[in-house]
């Protein structure tokens, strides 16, 4: 079983967007989506407020733009969707060798 967390990112004044994924998360991790939920409303609460501690800009949008300092664009705005992903992979052994049908 894998397991990751699937978020968009979103950016003030433009329309840009970034799928951002965070693989190998832990299982515990995985099963608790209230923990993330909480998680992801803190630091929406701490850009929004201004208390990100940098994260607004170093996550910044493709288009971003900083040349008018009054409308800067493309700064990490907030996390707007977000889902854990749980997948079982079957790896197939293509090899028939042992295999009924290999006569």
């Amino acid at each position: 079983m894998s397991n990751r967390i699937d978020m968009t990112f979103t950016y003030d004044g433009t329309d840009f967007t970034r799928a951002v994924k965070i693989s190998d998360v832990t299982a515990e991790v995985a099963a608790d989506s209230a923990s993330v939920k909480t998680k992801i409303k803190a630091i929406n609460t701490s850009l929004a407020g201004g208390t990100s501690g940098g994260m607004d800009t170093f996550f910044r949008a493709d288009d971003y733009d900083d040349t008018d300092p009054n409308a800067v664009i493309g700064t990490f705005k907030g996390i707007s969707a977000a889902k854990i992903v749980s997948e079982t992979v079957t790896n197939i052994n293509l090899d028939t060798e042992g295999d009924a049908s290999n006569g």
